[in-house]
């Protein structure tokens, strides 16, 4: 059998920053028309309100604004258990960054700190770029991927404009999505250990390495992640127990209070929640409330079903496959996911555009390679890449965010079910015995 020629040209990546200019030209004229003309608040679409009151922004932030997630974090540094009254359900390793900037705070003052926390957020949420650009044989167009992929891409705007830490899994994700392969690498699989410990609901990128059948290497990541977690509670000020229960209880009632935060749709939900919330109103509303109390449930369900379907599909699946689910999924799954969590799709489209054999597989595609279906598939997936990356300012309403985030969920919802659709029906089509699975 002939292996299919390497691409020379990246076509998918060209196509991605094709639909990406036109999309950042056409918001950078939006937001000058609607910021100037009809004093809208652009951040507060692309982000959160722009007066969010956690500090003297005259001394503590810039201009009106004041970072809110990373003041708070800063002041409940200054408690005695810091999961103690609060939403806080960040384990100690998330709050590393947090912890290192500190002592700037002492030296040179809250918004002295603020810059440097920032900076350090900007470099790793632009991570991505930077590896890409490190890496990429191809020159052309450099600068301007590499300003999409930072400056304007959104994910970037509303993870700094909040100072939320979760910019800080990035870097893991990169190399997480860069390295995974069939062939098992540690890479990836302390990748995924370094993103759960900022964030734990990114321990289920070992998704992947379960479904390339490494085995091992899959317990590895996850018994790593769990240690990298829970190990910093021996080290931190006050009583262990107290401690871990108090985080524990926040993280249990995290989705239930902050779902009420999202009850009018600002701020926005990007979890698949949102999707079927979205359905739900189209239905008029016909199982709202059996939703809301049966919704944690339906996801463990919708992830146990993902996985084995991924599994099953273990022969046939490919790396971008299995990058777009395991990278989404995080975001996905739980059933309240702020703005900044759509960091995943500044890997994708770092991915894409690096890539020329992304979306290419390593065995003939004996469902849709020669039809329409595949190439339709690929430019849904470019499409969403772009539309989730590009700072649309459009908003249905003055005061709720933009119409892209507001069907984040719902768009990335579809390319979850798509994928794994297509996954399932070409399994269908290639008969391999499980019994070839190698546990590595």
């Amino acid at each position: 059998m002939t292996k299919s020629p390497t691409p020379t040209t990246n076509i998918w990546g060209d196509r991605l920053l094709t639909i990406l200019t036109i999309l950042v030209g056409i918001s950078f004229l939006a937001i000058l028309v609607l910021g100037s003309y009809f004093d809208q608040p652009i951040t507060q679409a692309l982000s959160f309100d722009i007066r969010d009151g956690q500090c003297d922004p005259s001394t503590q932030g810039v201009g009106v604004h004041c970072f809110g997630d990373y003041q708070d974090i800063r002041k409940q540094l200054e408690l005695t258990i810091i999961w103690d009254g609060t939403r806080n359900p960040y384990p100690p390793s998330g709050l590393l960054a947090n912890v290192v900037v500190k002592p700037f705070e002492n030296h040179f003052g809250i918004r002295n700190s603020l810059f440097v926390y920032t900076a350090l957020l900007f470099l790793a949420v632009a991570s991505p770029a930077i590896y890409s650009a490190w890496t990429n044989k191809n020159k052309q167009s450099l600068i301007l991927r590499f300003i999409f992929l930072t400056s304007f891409a959104q994910p970037l705007i509303s993870t700094l404009d909040r100072g939320n830490g979760s910019g800080f899994a990035v870097p893991f994700l990169t190399f997480y999505a860069f390295k995974l392969d069939r062939n098992p690498n540690w890479y990836a699989t302390l990748a995924v250990a370094g993103a759960a410990s900022v964030r734990p609901q990114f321990i289920l990128l070992a998704i992947g390495l379960l479904v390339f059948g490494q085995i091992k290497h899959f317990f590895i990541s996850v018994i790593v992640s769990i240690s990298i977690i829970l190990i910093p509670f021996i080290l931190w000020p006050g009583n262990i127990r107290t401690n871990l229960t108090m985080w524990f209880s926040n993280i249990t009632s995290y989705s239930s209070v902050a779902k009420t935060d999202v009850a009018d749709k600002y701020p926005v939900n990007l979890s698949m929640r949102s999707a079927v919330d979205h359905i739900d109103s189209w239905l008029n509303n016909s199982f709202s409330n059996w939703l809301q109390d049966y919704y944690a449930s339906i996801s463990i369900i919708i992830l146990s079903l993902i996985i084995v379907a991924l599994f099953a599909c273990w022969r046939t699946n490919t790396k971008s496959e299995v990058i777009i689910i395991s990278l989404s999924l995080p975001c996905l799954i739980p059933e309240t996911s702020f703005v900044y969590y759509s960091i995943f799709t500044v890997v994708l489209g770092s991915l894409v555009l690096t890539d020329p054999n992304f979306f290419q597989k390593p065995v003939p595609d004996t469902m849709d390679n020669t039809s329409k279906s595949k190439s339709f598939y690929q430019w849904f997936i470019v499409s969403a890449i772009a539309i989730s990356l590009a700072p649309i300012p459009f908003v249905f309403e003055v005061g709720r965010n933009s119409i892209a985030l507001e069907y984040f969920g719902f768009i990335w919802s579809v390319v979850l079910c798509w994928t794994l659709a297509r996954l399932i029906m070409q399994n269908r089509k290639t008969s391999l015995p499980i019994s070839n699975l190698s546990i590595q």
